[in-house]
């Protein structure tokens, strides 16, 4: 076997080894393959050897999955060929592309053909790949779901470079298990129906759907598939302030109880969240184009729509503005802008909460060198988004600790960054952590919904795993990587 080039990692390969986690790993080598069959020969190579080996994008992620733990970082940024548009309006739309393009690269040459993809991260530097290994959802997941769902098939290199291509539809669990298209079976029994835990499969889940969320640990996806849907005309954004929590998110439960179709988003931000807004504004040129929020404002519900009948458009923007001064505050207090360019703003202002809680982190470091990210990604339909914000607040007040509640309103999944200030602090995180997840997992909560589990949810999840998902984890893992030389360490077990 030909020894791919390996480059030793050295000083100059320092922003490889940590994400935006925060946390920080090491590794022997780093590989920049260019193309699908460079990147097969440092897998083969990776597998004789036994040598761990790191997937990499643009590292975006926020739970160390992109983290090296030893051995190889293959870096797939040089992999980012992006090809035509297919298909016609009748049939639909569909675009492959390498793992390493960029999101914004994508929508720059879906835009041209007026066409878009929906799960759209504010986060534009993130690599297609990267979204599909954690199976992300984006600003607007909840009209338009998650990246598996738009995923139409992949080339997946496995853990010895032998390429498999997998189209959706084709391989589907039942009772037994699931036939690959090589005609091997993965053999497993007592397929639950339903599953709320990464790298566990349920019956009448497709193949696509268990690889989308498994962080790298079951191959390495060099070319997507990806289903596109034409763009919205004219879409709105509004953004609704108040001078406290409670009714933003009352109203973020009514859009949910109304099962509006024209809503694409409804995320919080609360006063803390405003704050690193103003703060990061004072430093930021590219902020300057976020307006001064209005005076008293101390929690704010930024509300996307979209639809193909303009009555039915403005029909819903007239009930959002009337509920909103039925709630007693008047338009003077909130924002509305239309058209794709406009809306940027808004979602640049929500992208600016989690970069200005990396920075905090950052500052953290420089005094606390161990110090990372702690980011709650849980989500509770049973609990309405006022009781999931309450929890979070009770939690930080009995912990004395500062926290960030933002995101995802109506789907009741509201992101919940720490920051800590000093060690005692960063020592009662985890404390913190554990009981919100007993809280969550009795109200039948989702623990890791959608940034993944990587290196950091590993003892948040691992509480709730039996002995029938341990087992079937490592049946899986076994199967698609023998030697379990493939992202190490990015889940439970």
């Amino acid at each position: 076997m030909n020894k791919p080039e390996l480059i030793p990692v050295s000083e100059l390969h320092q922003e490889y080894l940590h994400d935006e986690s925060r946390l920080v790993g090491q590794a022997d080598f780093i590989v920049f393959p260019e193309n699908v069959q460079q990147a097969a020969q440092v897998l083969a190579y990776a597998d004789a050897n036994q040598l761990p080996i790191t997937v990499q994008g643009s590292r975006t992620g926020i739970c160390g999955g992109a983290v090296p733990n030893g051995g190889i970082i293959l870096n797939l940024s040089k992999m980012n060929h992006i090809g035509p548009v297919m298909g016609n309006a009748e049939n639909g739309f569909t675009i492959q592309v390498e793992a390493g393009a960029l999101c914004q690269d994508i929508a720059a040459q879906l835009n041209r053909s007026n066409l878009f993809f929906p799960p759209d991260p504010t986060e534009t530097t993130a690599t297609i790949g990267g979204m599909f290994s954690h199976n992300a959802k984006g600003i607007c997941s909840y009209r338009y779901g998650t990246t598996a769902d738009y995923v139409q098939g992949v080339t997946l290199l496995q853990h010895d470079g032998t390429p498999l291509t997998i189209a959706r539809g084709q391989c589907v669990f039942d009772q037994n298990g699931c036939t690959l298209p090589d005609g091997r079976t993965l053999s497993l029994t007592d397929l639950p129906q339903a599953s709320a835990l990464p790298c566990l499969p349920a019956c009448g889940m497709d193949l696509l759907d268990l690889l989308a969320g498994s962080e790298g640990m079951l191959g390495v996806v060099v070319l997507l598939t990806l289903r596109v849907l034409p763009a919205p005309e004219e879409p709105w954004g509004i953004v609704f302030f108040y001078p406290d929590a409670m009714p933003a998110l009352e109203l973020a439960e009514s859009i949910r109880q109304k099962a509006m179709p024209e809503v694409c988003c409804a995320e919080f931000f609360d006063s803390t969240a405003l704050s690193l807004i103003e703060q990061c504004k004072q430093t930021s040129n590219n902020l300057k184009i976020i307006p001064d929020f209005p005076a008293g404002s101390h929690a704010a519900l930024y509300i996307e729509l979209s639809s193909d009948d303009p009555d039915t458009l403005e029909g819903a923007l007239v009930d959002l503005l009337t509920s909103f001064e039925e709630q007693g505050n008047s338009q003077e207090q909130s924002w509305a802008v239309s058209g794709r360019n406009e809306l940027e703003k808004f979602h640049l202002m929500r992208h600016t909460v989690p970069e200005a809680v990396n920075m905090q982190i950052d500052r953290l470091r420089q005094q606390y060198p161990h110090a990372h990210k702690f980011g709650l990604d849980f989500s509770c339909p049973a609990l309405s988004a006022p009781q999931l914000y309450q929890l979070y607040q009770n939690t930080l007040e009995q912990f004395g600790l500062k926290g960030v509640v933002f995101g995802h309103a109506a789907s009741r999944h509201l992101h919940f960054n720490l920051l800590p200030a000093n060690q005692t602090e960063l020592d009662a995180c985890p404390q913190l952590i554990a009981q919100l997840s007993r809280e969550i997992m009795s109200h039948d909560g989702v623990l890791c919904t959608e940034n993944g589990v990587g290196k950091l949810k590993a003892d948040t999840i691992r509480p709730y795993l039996c002995d029938s998902d341990k087992n079937t984890i490592t049946a899986i893992r076994s199967f698609f990587d023998p030697n379990h030389i493939l992202n190490p360490n990015n889940m439970p077990l």
